[in-house]
């Protein structure tokens, strides 16, 4: 039984912002699926999650290569990411504060690994039901899990969009990583906060259900924020995992061996 992985991404500036600080990278001979949102004013937050991204195709394409697990290289995209970013800083002090959320998703031997920094999502659609895999570094959902206050008061929170763990933020930085089985079907979505400002939650299985390609549904979700008011960018990146009866090799051991 091998698995194939067939990935989509869309992103866009939204109604309100003036750039697009968000970043996306689908590279399916990879098995690798990414979603940033930068932070930090004076377009360092536009530089924060190109870095992240940019990290992400470097460590693929040279850990892949040398053999690496799948789990370290999802670890490792962050650290070379905190690196770069706190490197940057340095060079241009002017952009002090920059950062960015990071999701990385891959895949190998009937298993996913991510990796989960900020308040970008990664969800799994399985079974008609749609699960969330990550839990946001977010202030408002630490006081929503403190009792602090309603998870309907914090639609409306006045710290709803502070972070209190970000790539580039400190110099140490704790990743969350979560790994399960596979089923044949997965779909999995990751997204930033843009999507989910505009569309809650429980409207999303609609259009996963929709009988149209990934592509069209990634770009009707991005376009529905659009239009529901766009208030920040939009990036929705879907992958399916799709299992078949002829066996190949992982994607590992593939471009370690040819």
């Amino acid at each position: 039984m091998s698995i194939e992985i067939e990935g989509v991404g869309f992103t866009d500036r939204g109604m309100v912002r003036e750039r697009n600080e968000d970043a996306f990278l689908v590279e399916n001979d990879l098995n690798l699926y990414v979603v940033a949102d930068g932070m930090g004013g004076a377009a360092a937050g536009e530089i924060a999650s190109r870095i992240f991204v940019s990290s992400a195709e470097e460590v693929f394409l040279m850990g892949v290569r040398q053999g690496k697990s799948p789990k370290d290289l999802v670890e490792t995209v962050f650290q070379h990411a905190q690196l770069r970013i706190l490197e940057h800083v340095k060079e241009f002090p002017e952009h002090e504060g920059m950062g960015c959320t990071g999701e990385v998703l891959t895949f190998d031997s009937g298993y996913f690994y991510l990796g989960h920094v900020g308040d970008s999502r990664t969800y799994i659609w399985r079974n008609n039901e749609l699960r969330l895999l990550t839990v946001d570094h977010s202030l408002v959902q630490k006081h929503i899990d403190e009792g602090l206050i309603t998870r309907e008061e914090g639609e409306h929170y006045r710290f709803r969009n502070v972070l209190y763990r970000a790539v580039g933020q400190e110099e140490e930085l704790e990743v969350d990583l979560v790994s399960e089985a596979l089923s044949d079907g997965d779909v999995f979505l990751l997204c930033s906060d843009g999507l989910l400002k505009e569309v809650p939650e429980h409207e999303i299985p609609q259009y996963l259900n929709q009988d149209v390609g990934l592509d069209e549904i990634c770009k009707n979700l991005v376009n529905l924020a659009r239009n529901r008011g766009g208030r920040d960018n939009i990036t929705v990146v879907l992958c399916k995992v799709n299992f078949r009866r002829k066996d190949k090799k992982s994607i590992w051991k593939r471009l370690i061996h040819g």
